[in-house]
C-alpha cells in the first residue's frame, strides 16, 4: 500500500517536529529508525505510540499493520543521549 504518513516527532519531550514519509518507501521500524537517523544525532532510543503504549520502533515488523486506528498519523518519542 502506498500513503503518505504523517509523523509527529517528540525530541526528548521538549521539542516537536513533523514528518510526512511515503509508507511504500519505509515499511518497517527498523527503517523508519534509519530514516530518523538522518535527522538527528546521538539518538538513544525511538518509540512509538499506540493505545496510549510505548512501543520500541526497531521492533515494529510492518509500520502499515501497526498505525491501522490512525492511518494517517503516528506519534513518535525520540530521545538522544546527553
Amino acid at each position: 500500500m502506498q500513503f503518505s504518513l504523517i509523523i509527529l516527532c517528540v525530541v526528548d519531550c521538549y521539542k516537536i517536529d513533523w514528518h510526512d514519509i511515503n509508507i511504500k518507501n519505509i515499511p518497517t521500524g527498523n527503517a523508519l529508525y534509519r530514516y530518523f537517523q538522518f535527522y538527528y544525532e546521538n539518538i538513544q532510543s525511538i518509540y512509538i505510540n499506540k493505545d496510549g503504549r510505548d512501543h520500541n520502533l526497531k521492533n515494529v515488523k510492518n509500520i502499515e499493520d501497526f498505525i491501522e486506528d490512525n492511518p494517517n498519523r503516528a506519534c513518535i518519542y525520540l530521545y538522544t543521549k546527553i
